[in-house]
C-alpha cells in the first residue's frame, strides 16, 4: 500500500420503497500525499453499479485495458477484478444496483457482463442532468437524496403490469445467505429453461453467481468488524474451510486474501448512516 494513501468511506442504505432496486449507496474518497498515480481493484459483486465522480474539475479514471472512462458511467455485472488507475484526491459517488430487475424491467436480453455504458442508455437523458446536480451538490447526504428522488421518479414511469411481470419472474431467497434473487420455478418450467433465465438476467450462470454472492458476504463481514481475521469469515460465510476461501478469492483477485489487504486501503468497522 502506498505511504500516506487515505482512505475515507460513507454508506448509506436506500429507503424502504426503492430497496427492491437499490442494494445501497456510497462514497469513497482517496487521499494521497505524493500526488502519484493509484491502481484500485475491484473485485466483483453481485449487481452493477452508477459511478459518479465529484470534483471540479473531474478527474478521467484508467481501467484495466488502459481505457480512458468517463466521468460518469455504469458498470455492468462484472465477472472478474477490475482495476482502476487515478491520481488521488479522488472522490466517487456510487449507486449499487440490482442488475437482474433493471435488465428485466427494461426487457434488455443482451448480456451486460463487465460492460462499462452511459447511464442515459438505461434511465434516459434525464440521467445527465442528475450527474450534474449531484456532482456539484455539497454532501453526501444531499447526494443521497438526489438520486433517490431521480430514481423514484424513473421507477413511477415504467408501466404497472411490467413491474408486475418482474415480480412473477423473480422472488427474494437466501442465495448464499447473500439476500440475492433466484428464478422462481414457474408452471412447466424445466431446469434447462431456468438456467437460461437466469443468465439472461444475471449475465452468468447459477454457479458463479453464488461464488460471488459468497465472496461479497466475506468482505462485507471483514468490513463490518475489525476483530475479525481471515480464519473467522472464513467460517462465517460458509466456505469449508480457510484453504477453499483463498482458492476462491484468489479465482478473482489472483491474490491471497492476506496479500490483497496488506497492500491496500480497507475500511474496517464502517456503518451505515
Amino acid at each position: 500500500m502506498p505511504e500516506k494513501l487515505h482512505l475515507s468511506y460513507q454508506l448509506c442504505q436506500p429507503s424502504a420503497a426503492l430497496a427492491w432496486l437499490v442494494e445501497f449507496y456510497y462514497e469513497a474518497e482517496w487521499q494521497l500525499e505524493e500526488g502519484i498515480d493509484y491502481v484500485q481493484p475491484i473485485l466483483p459483486f453481485p449487481g452493477c453499479e452508477w459511478t459518479i465522480q465529484i470534483g471540479n474539475p473531474p478527474l478521467h479514471l484508467l481501467n484495466d485495458s488502459k481505457e480512458v472512462l468517463p466521468t460518469a458511467y455504469l458498470l455492468g455485472q462484472p465477472t472478474h477484478t477490475h482495476n482502476y488507475q487515478w491520481q488521488p484526491p479522488t472522490k466517487l459517488f456510487v449507486t449499487r444496483l440490482r442488475q437482474y430487475r433493471l435488465k428485466q424491467l427494461l426487457n434488455i436480453t443482451w448480456s451486460w457482463a463487465d460492460l462499462i455504458m452511459p447511464a442515459p442508455e438505461v434511465f434516459g437523458e434525464k440521467a445527465n442532468t442528475v450527474e450534474n446536480v449531484i456532482r456539484n451538490s455539497p454532501s453526501f447526504k444531499e447526494r443521497v437524496t438526489l438520486m433517490e428522488a431521480f430514481l423514484t421518479q424513473w421507477a413511477a414511469s415504467i408501466p404497472p403490469e411490467r413491474l408486475s411481470a418482474s415480480d412473477s419472474i423473480f422472488k427474494h431467497e437466501n442465495l448464499a445467505n447473500a439476500g440475492e434473487a433466484i428464478p422462481l420455478e414457474l408452471g412447466n418450467i424445466g431446469k434447462r429453461q431456468q438456467q437460461r433465465y437466469f443468465r439472461q438476467w444475471f449475465d452468468m450462470t447459477a454457479t458463479d453467481y453464488q461464488r460471488i454472492c459468497k465472496l461479497k458476504l466475506a468482505l462485507d463481514q471483514y468490513a463490518a468488524d475489525q476483530q475479525l481475521n481471515a480464519t473467522d469469515v472464513t467460517y462465517l460465510s460458509n466456505y469449508t474451510d480457510q484453504a477453499h476461501f483463498i482458492r476462491q478469492f484468489k479465482r478473482y483477485s489472483n491474490e491471497s486474501p492476506a496479500s490483497f489487504f496488506r497492500k491496500r486501503p480497507f475500511i474496517r468497522g464502517a456503518r451505515s448512516s
